[in-house]
């Protein structure tokens, strides 16, 4: 379309300034889901107005959980030496002291601790040639179980942290490859053994006496 020539174009420089903040969110450098023990993580803050707009960060409260020891004079990095969960706590200053946040921050570098009930390690089990139940529990004391599997197939785990799995077993013995992930990305492996037989000699109930040779070396395993 052909311009207006009543119209002049002049130019203008438009300034956008944030409302008064609504809400606030704290925030961790570096930004990962979990810390290690040992590492440094800076604790910050993003103050909102009602359009989402982020607003000078303006002077707030940070409430620190016992356990992390500040790095700096600002009072914004900690160094995090011990597993476990530490909620941080902001409040922006008056006027705006009702607006706050909490976040949790996890600290976690241990895998899932996995306890195999049955079979025992290192016992004999009796069969035929069928799969041996494998039965177990699984816990995370700081995050949650994400995987979990035994000799490469994936098992169920029930939300008490039991389980329950068959194994085929072959004669002789067999050992159990379990590897656990928690939601962190941290692995614990196991690996137990037992042996397999349609008939074996006890000698819980029975001494060796019945097989010994009278001469020669004889090794029972």
């Amino acid at each position: 379309a052909p311009s207006n020539p009543d119209l002049n174009a002049v130019p203008a420089q438009l300034e956008v300034t944030p409302d008064v903040p609504v809400s606030v969110e704290i925030t961790l450098k570096p930004d990962v889901p979990a810390l290690k023990p040992g590492s440094v993580g800076l604790i910050g803050w993003i103050a909102r107005d009602i359009y989402g707009n982020e607003t000078v960060e303006g002077p707030a409260e940070l409430v620190v959980p016992p356990g992390p020891t500040p790095t700096d004079g600002n009072g914004h990095g900690f160094v995090f030496e011990q597993e476990g969960l530490y909620p941080f706590t902001v409040r922006l200053e008056a006027p705006h002291q009702h607006i706050t946040d909490t976040r949790v921050i996890p600290v976690d570098g241990t895998g899932p601790e996995v306890t195999i009930l049955w079979p025992h390690r290192g016992a004999t089990v009796q069969g035929t040639g069928e799969p041996v139940e494998v039965v177990g529990t699984i816990s995370d004391g700081i995050g949650a179980v994400s995987f979990f599997e035994i000799n490469g197939e994936p098992v169920s785990v029930g939300a008490d942290g039991q389980f329950t799995a068959l194994v085929d077993a072959e004669w002789g013995v067999n050992v159990l490859r379990t590897l656990a992930e928690d939601s962190y990305d941290n692995v614990t492996k196991i690996s137990p053994s037992f042996a397999y037989s349609s008939n074996y000699v006890s000698f819980v109930d029975q001494d060796a006496k019945g097989v010994e040779q009278p001469d020669g070396l004889e090794v029972l395993l």
